[in-house]
């Protein structure tokens, strides 16, 4: 049985998105004077957590994402999250060798898995510029958010590409056989 290796690494693309997107922070913050550690750190649910430790020892305060006063939008770790996933069983049905009509189908969902994967990330953006913008203090966004809007960007597109190229080549081939 062959196996089309550029939706195995597709396959593990994702994986690795969804591990970055349950355990990386997508804002965070952090202070040192050498002697007091501060660091804050909002993750894509909305859930938000405050380490301080200093001397007398180490302070933990979390939250959810209700402590926003709705500026955080429920929907977009769900856009996130179901995109993910439709994009990682898309990525695998595809690995392995399957009929054109198969193909083409799976191929749809995973540009629709990744789209809305990507629409979902971005819906991110308000709440990150809130966030920003409320405290006294500068959050950065992180290189796990970054990376995983463009990685998600870039599985729309090469999906959209081989889709694309899948029915340029359908059509050539009905315009071979109208041909003959």
């Amino acid at each position: 049985m062959n196996t089309d290796k550029k939706w195995l690494i597709i396959s593990l693309l994702g994986l690795s998105l969804l591990f970055v997107t349950i355990f990386a922070p997508f804002i965070s913050y952090k202070w040192d004077d050498g002697i007091n550690i501060h660091e804050e750190y909002v993750y894509f649910d909305g859930d938000w957590k405050i380490i301080d430790i200093d001397s007398s020892g180490e302070t933990v305060v979390v939250g959810d994402f209700q402590d926003w006063e709705g500026h955080f939008l429920l929907s977009s770790p769900i856009l996130l999250l179901i995109g993910i996933g439709i994009t990682i069983i898309a990525s695998f049905a595809l690995i392995f060798e399957i009929n054109n009509l198969w193909k083409t189908s799976f191929r749809v969902i995973n540009l629709l898995g990744s789209s809305l994967g990507f629409i979902g990330a971005m819906l991110y953006v308000p709440f990150a510029i809130y966030v920003v913008q409320i405290n006294y203090i500068t959050f950065s966004v992180t290189a796990g958010f970054v990376i995983e809007t463009l990685a998600l960007l870039f599985i729309a597109l090469f999906n959209g590409y081989c889709l694309f190229g899948t029915i340029v080549k359908n059509h050539e081939k009905r315009l071979e056989r109208k041909s003959m």
